[in-house]
């Protein structure tokens, strides 16, 4: 079940108030996103390829044959690098689960509501239920999810998880 306007306010003003509160924590949670790394790769290798092609335009200029092979070298190297980080990031990988699928994800399906990621097996993600921890499905698409938090938020604001908190308690 989806949430409800409602709740989708309280969430995000409890999002809010934990970047209010602690500014360095809201860092460390988004800094623990595997897409800021990911990106971080691509804008590396994109760099790298400008230099490359430097090394390349430079070897051709001057006529060393050496430094043009260089040049393009680490402009495939690069492209390389920058084309499977880009495809970690996003998922589109054959078989793979979107990189910020990490186990105690908090999401929200369009039948089973908000979940957490307990696990992935090849492209299918299993959904476990917030209330009592129960797996709700095994073979959920990344494509049926929307993304709350990318770690554990369970074991961090939740530790009583286990011990059967509600979510109507916590609005």
């Amino acid at each position: 079940m989806p949430l409800s306007e409602h709740e989708r306010r309280q969430l995000e003003q409890i999002e809010q108030a934990l970047r209010a509160d602690d500014p360095r924590f809201a860092d460390a949670v988004r800094a623990a996103d595997p897409r800021v790394h990911y990106k971080r790769r691509v804008i590396a290798a994109a760099l790298g390829f400008l230099s490359g092609v430097g090394l390349l335009l430079a070897g051709v200029v001057i006529s060393v044959i050496l430094l043009a092979v260089a040049g393009f070298a680490v402009m495939l190297a690069c492209s390389l690098w920058a084309v499977t980080s880009y495809r970690r990031m996003t998922g589109i990988t054959t078989g793979r689960v979107p990189a910020r699928a990490a186990r105690g994800s908090l999401v929200d399906h369009s039948k089973w509501g908000l979940a957490y990621v307990g696990g992935t097996m090849s492209s299918k993600i299993s959904l476990h239920s917030i209330e009592d921890g129960k797996r709700l499905t095994q073979s959920a698409e990344p494509s049926e999810l929307k993304f709350k938090t990318y770690n554990a938020w369970r074991t961090r604001f939740l530790p009583s998880l286990k011990g059967g908190i509600s979510a109507r308690e916590t609005g």
